[in-house]
């Protein structure tokens, strides 16, 4: 952190937001007989509820191929391939 400015450091000094909603989710999570206070993290998703109608559209002729995991997130890094 020393090429960092003042600003920059105190930023990464800082625990990040969604790392504590994450934490909150994890600890107190949702369960619809258990726990139907718990949270739910709408933070993170994948999109599996509308896979057959997207799947459709993809695999027109017009387009070129569909793989399930297009569908998802990637790692906010980057796609490694």
């Amino acid at each position: 952190m020393e090429n960092l400015s003042v600003r920059g450091a105190e930023l990464c000094s800082q625990s990040d937001p969604m790392e504590k909603c994450l934490a909150m989710c994890l600890q107190d999570a949702y369960d619809k007989d258990s726990n139907p206070q718990g949270f739910v993290n709408a933070g993170i998703t994948a999109n599996k509820v509308c896979y057959d109608l997207m799947k459709e559209r993809l695999t027109r002729p017009d387009m070129n191929y569909l793989e399930p995991s297009l569908l998802d997130y990637n790692n906010t890094a980057g796609i490694k391939r």
